[in-house]
């Protein structure tokens, strides 16, 4: 059975101050959104991400610095279509990225592989 992450599974930086604001769009299934709302702990050193889910939100922070870089507002809006709310990081001292269609590729990235994710696999 997987662990479900909770922001006591990893060492990680509080939230950043300095944020900027975006909508995703998503269409999420009762499975995947259940899968989401359990996390993703990193296996191997090669796992980019360490991803928990907390009073509605999950939270995306980086493995190996424990930098928190995306939030996302994770509400059930099952098999539709629908604009998620989220926070990318400006702290430049965390993540130097400042372009949101960059942001919301990377984010849409996580996701899959979240979604996608084999206790059996290999990091990605």
């Amino acid at each position: 059975m997987t662990e479900i992450a909770s922001r006591d599974s990893w060492n990680i930086l509080p939230e950043p101050s300095a944020i900027v604001w975006f909508q995703l769009p998503l269409s999420l299934t009762e499975g995947e959104l259940h899968k989401l709302q359990q996390g993703h702990i990193p296996r191997v050193m090669e796992d980019r991400w360490f991803v928990f889910h907390e009073n509605e939100w999950l939270i995306f922070c980086r493995s190996w610095t424990g930098a928190c870089i995306y939030g996302l507002h994770l509400t059930p809006k099952l098999d539709q279509t629908a604009q998620y709310k989220c926070w990318a990081s400006r702290d430049i001292d965390h993540y130097r990225q400042a372009d949101i269609d960059s942001d919301k590729a990377a984010l849409s990235e996580t996701l899959s592989f979240i979604l996608e994710y084999d206790e059996g696999d290999a990091a990605w």
